[in-house]
């Protein structure tokens, strides 16, 4: 075993003599090839190759494809689960029993631009500016063509963007917007007379 004291060079001494020493040294480790690592040795030393795929991050609302289905990640807005045709998307029915996630359906085509987008709507009454937690329409999961609402009563906001091929019938892909659970806020401006507003949208 070295002192590694032997490996320090002083002020006028040959540093050659402490290298060729650290050379030694290090000659009593090994490598170890780990979990997507591969060791290539050659005659003049040995070459490390690591091919490391990023683990899948399930993250909130996260947009899985299946043919023209779509599967969407727990996720909640303002701590309101939200549904897809009537279920939420937990996967619980209303005594608490777990059952089969709802899909969503990704009928119609995309826009001029080959695109469409898996997005959440929130519904917030005309006589009040937040959402009703026990409406079960409140917050829905919907696959849209356009990001602009009909109503002013609904904000939406993008969980995806679906980018389909030249034939308007195959999705190729689907690009993630949202990775957390979301807050919701609606402005309302004061001095407006048919209650124009804005929908906010911001990760939790």
């Amino acid at each position: 075993m070295i002192d590694l004291r032997d490996l320090y060079v002083r002020p006028g001494e040959p540093v050659m003599p402490a290298w060729q020493r650290l050379l030694e040294w290090a000659k009593q480790f090994r490598l170890y090839a780990g979990r997507g690592v591969r060791l290539n040795r050659t005659p003049n030393g040995t070459y490390v190759v690591a091919d490391l795929k990023a683990n899948p991050w399930n993250h909130p609302f996260k947009v899985r494809l299946a043919e023209r289905e779509a599967a969407v990640g727990f996720g909640t807005v303002n701590g309101i689960v939200p549904r897809i045709g009537g279920k939420t998307i937990d996967g619980l029915d209303a005594t608490g029993r777990e059952t089969e996630p709802p899909k969503l359906p990704l009928t119609g085509e995309p826009n001029e631009d080959l695109r469409s987008w898996v997005a959440v709507d929130v519904k917030v009454p005309p006589e009040s500016e937040e959402i009703d937690p026990d409406d079960p329409d409140a917050v829905k999961i919907n696959h849209v063509r356009d990001l602009k609402p009909e109503t002013r009563e609904v904000g939406r906001h993008p969980l995806a963007m679906l980018i389909w091929a030249s034939d308007r019938a195959t999705i190729v892909r689907a690009r993630p917007i949202t990775h957390f659970n979301l807050r919701h806020l609606y402005v309302v401006d004061r001095a407006a007379e048919e209650r124009p507003g804005r929908h906010l949208f911001w990760a939790t």
